[in-house]
């Protein structure tokens, strides 16, 4: 009888502590004083300078929690505490507005949350934007001010405890933290973008340099001049018209309307930066399997693929030089292909008839090449344990080598260009 007692008793004392618990947590949050302010600073600078800038989702997280979690939304970056109560709301999305002002304006939009009032005064005054110089000249910057870091701990006896850091190491407690970024930049800058969690940069037109070494986002923009990226896990990285484009990439997606020199695959894509301080040690092939999306090209050199998605509208002249498991479709090609590769399929559905030549080098793959009824070209094949050969209908051997090798005159009147195709276990056609 008395051990019942007991266990009723400590039933009732359980249940009375969750009951406090859930009221101190009721209260916190209830309690807590709102306080929303749009930080702005602007400064006069070369229209020629360099930018450097993160993204609002680098800023640095830290936990030591039993009860936690984190949405990655369309809009935004949060982390959630006990009881999904939202402790951080960082808008993924980040602006970067070009003007024809020698100017940099940066605003911040903060709503900020904390159980004492003269923390949140505290707090809200010592928060400030910051244009730091490097010693080349560039202007940095950092698109959440000078907070450096965001921490939270909880248990399973203990609420929520969070706590920032700005620049210096001064800390401060709060409820929640909102933010919400916007840059202005001169038209003529070179920018300078480095990310390593979710967002998405919306950019205007850029007549300088743009490089971009970004992780795990999306980036549109209209015209830009000259592009260098490094591209790791990017859902989407669109723009509608660029000039210059050097490009290594991984897992992402690639898409411009109109490029004149594009240039895929050339450097070593660097290795994953650090991410919330863990790194993945790991190494990348040039460009590895990414979707691109090319409409009117004037010039495409591939240095280095794999496992890569291609999909080009038109394009005046293509080289291939090394290529493994990639897949490649051409609406249109007008001038030249050089193409060294393996184990990937080239279509070309309709080939300029005023063509000047296709070379292409490789093995166990399907290759179809549109060319025109018209066209009057020369066809040199060697085609090795090749046996699904579809010729154009009025080709004409007119030399046949050893074994594998043929050569035809296609078309009635002069050649004026050349098709030379080596394979090895292909399917070779050329309908148009």
């Amino acid at each position: 009888m008395m051990s019942r007692l007991v266990y009723k008793f400590d039933a009732t004392a359980i249940k009375g502590l969750g009951v406090v618990l859930f009221f101190l947590l009721f209260s916190i949050n209830c309690f807590s004083q709102e306080f929303k302010k749009t930080f702005v600073k602007e400064i006069e600078v070369a229209k020629d300078l360099t930018v450097l800038t993160n993204v609002p989702t680098s800023l640095l997280l830290k936990f030591n929690t039993t009860s936690s979690g984190t949405s990655n939304t369309k809009y935004g970056y949060i982390v959630k505490g006990k009881g999904n109560v939202e402790r951080l709301y960082i808008h993924k999305e980040f602006v970067i507005e070009t003007w024809d002002k020698g100017q940099i304006r940066q605003e911040v939009e903060v709503v900020l949350k904390t159980s004492s009032q003269e923390d949140g005064e505290n707090l809200m005054n010592d928060f400030h934007i910051e244009f730091l110089k490097t010693k080349e000249g560039a202007v940095a910057i950092d698109a959440n001010m000078n907070l450096v870091k965001f921490f939270m701990k909880n248990s399973n006896f203990s609420r929520d405890d969070c706590r920032i850091v700005l620049n210096g190491g001064k800390k401060y407690k709060i409820d929640y933290l909102e933010m919400k970024t916007k840059l202005f930049i001169p038209k003529t800058a070179n920018l300078n973008v480095r990310s390593t969690l979710n967002h998405t940069l919306r950019l205007g037109d850029l007549e300088g340099d743009l490089d971009l070494d970004i992780s795990y986002g999306e980036v549109y923009g209209g015209k830009i001049k000259n592009l260098n990226a490094n591209l790791r896990f990017c859902y989407n990285v669109i723009f509608d018209e660029a000039e210059n484009v050097i490009s290594s990439a991984t897992r992402s997606h690639l898409k411009i309307d109109r490029v004149t020199n594009l240039e895929l695959g050339k450097n070593k894509l660097a290795e994953e930066p650090y991410v919330n301080e863990h790194h993945d040690d790991y190494l990348e092939n040039n460009s590895s399997s990414n979707l691109y999306n090319f409409g009117t090209v004037k010039k495409i050199t591939v240095y280095d693929s794999a496992l890569d998605d291609f999909k080009i509208g038109t394009v005046d002249n293509m080289e291939v030089r090394h290529s493994a498991f990639s897949n490649y479709k051409i609406s249109k090609l007008n001038h030249t292909l050089h193409f060294d590769g393996k184990n990937g399929d080239v279509k070309i559905i309709k080939v300029d008839k005023r063509f000047e030549s296709i070379d292409i080098s490789s093995s166990v793959c399907a290759l179809n090449i549109g060319l025109a009824d018209d066209a009057d070209f020369d066809l040199d094949i060697s085609n090795k344990y090749t046996t699904d050969v579809k010729l154009p209908t009025d080709a004409k051997l007119t030399e046949h080598g050893r074994g594998i090798h043929s050569v035809y005159k296609v078309g009635k009147g002069v050649s004026t260009g050349k098709v030379t195709i080596r394979c090895e276990q292909c399917e070779l056609g050329f309908d148009n």
